[in-house]
C-alpha cells in the first residue's frame, strides 16, 4: 500500500502499477487433490467471509492460464513517461 499512497501524494507512479494480460483458458478439469491442498492454504485466511463461501468453498474444477501477451495500464498523468510496452 506504501506504493500507492506515495503515488497519490506526488501526482505520479514510478513504474507501472498495473497490467491487462492477454490469453487463453485449457479445458475444464476436475481440480487435483494436491491443487485444491495448495489453493485453500493461500486463501484459508478468507474462511470467515462470505466471499470465501462463494467462491471458493465448493471448488471442484480448474483450468489452465496461458498468457500470451501484456500491457500496461495507462492512468493518465499518474503513469505518463513511463514504458510501455511495443
Amino acid at each position: 500500500m506504501g506504493v500507492m499512497l506515495k503515488a497519490l501524494a506526488s501526482g505520479h507512479f514510478p513504474k507501472p502499477f498495473a497490467v491487462r494480460l492477454y490469453g487463453r483458458t485449457g479445458e475444464r478439469r476436475p481440480v487435483a487433490d494436491q491443487e485444491l491442498a495448495r489453493w485453500q492454504k493461500k486463501v484459508k485466511l478468507f474462511r470467515w467471509s462470505k466471499g470465501y463461501e462463494i467462491l471458493w468453498l465448493k471448488f471442484t474444477h480448474a483450468r489452465e492460464l496461458y498468457f500470451d501477451d501484456f500491457d500496461t495500464v495507462d492512468l493518465g498523468k499518474m503513469t505518463d513517461g513511463l514504458w510501455q510496452p511495443d
